[in-house]
């Protein structure tokens, strides 16, 4: 293919991206074809009143965009004839952990049955996929054991680089309960709410689901945070 425009991709963290040089009509071109309506936008007052569309922008309008859909994109842009170069400004190293096996928790006593904790295969698998790849979405039911998968990743990560991490859960009762799990595990859990910003653990857990709140703890412990972690 012989190509007819230039652009690059500047790469600036694990999430966000940037691409430069395109022409503006493909920007907006991308900057419709990546809008999605929010839910209940009609309700919205920005909406009513004519001075916001009801869409979320995962392609704006300066070029920036999302690492995850590269994928698509970069096709489509290279359909566009564009010659792409790829300028990758990423600085976080990747940590090695090792993989966990059923005696993990072996030093818990189970309350039930009074033995060592035993890590279900499911968990395990889980868990080692998650660290293996570097991240991931992992989905389990109800009473899965997902509290006791978020702090074995946490500990694995803790133990190799002393990095922290944030558990993110949506209200007061199961902030309570993710503390007392943590806890249990033996896990260093602080909080980041309302009500405490106790930033020197290991592991901290944000109280609520507002993103600006979310991104700010994020800016205060970006030096060593590794993973955000949703239970």
């Amino acid at each position: 293919m012989s190509y007819s425009r230039y652009c690059t991709i500047r790469i600036i963290d694990e999430v966000n991206c940037i691409f430069i040089g395109l022409h503006p009509d493909h920007i907006g071109y991308f900057y419709e074809e990546y809008g999605r309506y929010a839910p209940n936008y009609f309700f919205n007052p920005k909406f009513k009143l004519g001075s916001w569309d009801g869409k979320i922008r995962y392609f704006h309008k300066t070029g920036k965009t999302y690492v995850n859909l590269l994928d698509e994109i970069i096709p489509a842009v290279i359909g566009l004839r564009y010659k792409i170069t790829i300028k990758d400004e990423r600085t976080t190293k990747g940590v090695t952990v090792p993989l966990i096996g059923e005696d993990f928790f072996k030093h818990i006593t189970d309350p039930e049955t009074e033995e060592p904790w035993e890590v279900r295969d499911y968990q395990i698998g889980m868990v080692n996929a998650l660290t293996t790849h570097s991240g991931g979405v992992g989905l389990c039911g109800t009473g899965g054991g997902k509290t006791s998968m978020c702090a074995a990743i946490a500990l694995l990560y803790e133990r190799a680089a002393n990095l922290r991490s944030i558990i993110i859960v949506p209200d007061k009762n199961l902030s309570d309960q993710t503390v007392e799990e943590y806890e249990f595990f033996e896990v260093d859990v602080g909080e980041y709410s309302g009500e405490r910003k106790d930033l020197n653990t290991n592991t901290l857990y944000q109280l609520g689901k507002h993103s600006k709140t979310i991104q700010k703890l994020f800016k205060i412990l970006m030096s060593s945070l590794l993973m955000k972690l949703m239970d």
